[in-house]
């Protein structure tokens, strides 16, 4: 990969990109092709459909969508002499992505379909994913609104029994944007797909400082290009977010594309699933116990963004104290032995011995103790390295404000308390190395989110 100063570039590049990247992988994704038009986007349908030689088509849209570009995406192809069938649903809030839905629709598809014309936002994405990977056919996607990154991910999410459930499917072969159809889209939507590549800049920093202080798996190129491409859109919106503004819709919408690209290629949701989606995972889950609907996961991502920015900015300022964090080990002599059990026999044989003497509990303590020792030696070379891609508290929540997003999650109804023990003992902070887990192991998580996430 190289640098791109045009986003649009960026999004080519990584999709036809065929050689191993410095990171030791080939990034390479199903995404064939990302077109954008200023109008008329159906013309440019034919021309794809002729690289794919087929002549039946299945449909699928809902019905507020079919109004904005379905009927006229589907009166053009059918003009042109293909056989198309279609499934219409009804409004995307009216109905859920779950194992009813997605069984409705491939009863509907008849079985001699050669490919999937999608129309829509996440969940007819996320349907049309799902009968494109059980009947192993191509599919084309014409979003509705610049609102969401998973459009271009092999990831979607379905509902059941009130929980989401994340499922590996097979992401659209083309992508076609309509800017016409974009920028007459409601701002909310339009507002979610601001705070979803305004999130990713906190997953971005997540990610290298979990590969710093973890050794886990980083692209420096990705990382680099990616917050690059993210940061332009963003600083682009600073005097106010216009959907009206051509220019930028399609920055917007590319930027959207190549996060979820990103996520493809690297084989991990890391480069844009961070702290901040754990906190939004948890709030959506207080909404619907509390039968609050309206809020896009991508709103609350928003919301956490600008908290998880705050809590960076606290470690930047407080120095830790490493003799604190430590107290609770003194005592616990075992803890050390277990930490020269993986130093001399390593991770895997030394958790195998630890395990075998009935220790699991040890063998966290002494993850976290070896990560202090990391932590004291190298803790400001780290920040430094994780908060390069981020913009400040005050430019993200100026950008929310610009956008008519919310800047707490007071405001879409949940209250302060419950919140800040989200923050502080969110189970998926034991499951995502960022920001939130860092400050709980140098004992501060409670600290911090006292002092700088004022609710």
């Amino acid at each position: 990969m190289q640098n791109n100063t045009n986003i649009r570039e960026l999004v080519e590049h990584m999709i036809n990109s065929s050689k191993p990247c410095s990171c030791g992988r080939d990034h390479t994704c199903r995404l064939s092709s990302f077109r954008v038009a200023d109008t008329s986007s159906e013309k440019l349908i034919p021309e794809i459909l002729d690289q794919y030689g087929v002549s039946r088509i299945h449909f699928i849209s809902s019905q507020p969508d079919m109004d904005v570009l379905g009927n006229r995406v589907l009166t053009y192809i059918s003009s042109l002499g293909y056989h198309v069938t279609s499934s219409v649903f009804p409004p995307e809030s009216e109905f859920v992505c779950d194992h009813v839905s997605a069984g409705d629709l491939l009863i509907h598809v008849p079985d001699d379909a050669q490919l999937i014309i999608a129309a829509g936002e996440k969940t007819i994405c996320d349907l049309a994913k799902f009968v494109s990977s059980k009947d192993r056919i191509p599919f084309i996607f014409l979003p509705t609104s610049a609102s969401t990154d998973t459009f271009s991910m092999s990831e979607a999410e379905f509902t059941e029994n009130d929980r989401r459930v994340r499922l590996q499917l097979s992401s659209p072969n083309v992508i076609v944007a309509d800017l016409s159809v974009l920028q007459n889209a409601p701002m909310d939507k339009t507002a979610s797909g601001v705070s979803c590549v305004m999130a990713s800049l906190v997953s971005l920093a997540d990610w290298r400082l979990h590969a710093e202080v973890t050794g886990s798996y980083f692209c420096q190129v990705v990382f680099d290009e990616l917050s690059s491409a993210i940061r332009q859109v963003l600083i682009s919106m600073e005097n106010g977010v216009s959907p009206r503004d051509r220019d930028l819709m399609e920055d917007l919408i590319s930027c959207l594309i190549a996060c979820g690209i990103s996520s493809d290629i690297c084989g991990t949701t890391a480069p844009i699933r961070g702290t901040e989606s754990c906190f939004a995972r948890k709030a959506e889950m207080l909404l619907v116990s509390e039968n609050i609907t309206g809020v896009s996961f991508e709103t609350l991502r928003g919301i956490s963004a600008l908290y998880a920015v705050k809590l960076y900015e606290y470690l930047k300022k407080n120095v830790p104290s490493f003799e604190s964090a430590r107290a609770e080990f003194n005592d616990i002599d075992r803890v050390y032995l277990h930490k020269e059990l993986f130093r001399v026999f390593g991770d895997d044989e030394g958790h195998r011995i630890l395990s075998s003497l009935g220790g699991e509990n040890y063998y966290q303590r002494a993850a976290r103790l070896r990560r202090l020792d990391n932590l004291e030696t190298h803790l400001g070379e780290y920040i430094s390295l994780a908060v390069r891609p981020l913009l400040s508290s005050s430019r993200i929540t100026s950008l929310l404000h610009s956008s008519s997003s919310p800047l707490s999650f007071r405001e879409v109804g949940l209250m302060d308390e419950e919140i800040a023990d989200v923050l502080v003992w969110g189970k998926e902070l034991s499951k995502n190395y960022g920001i939130a887990r860092l400050l709980a192991d140098l004992m501060l998580l409670e600290q911090a989110v006292s002092d700088t996430c004022r609710f």
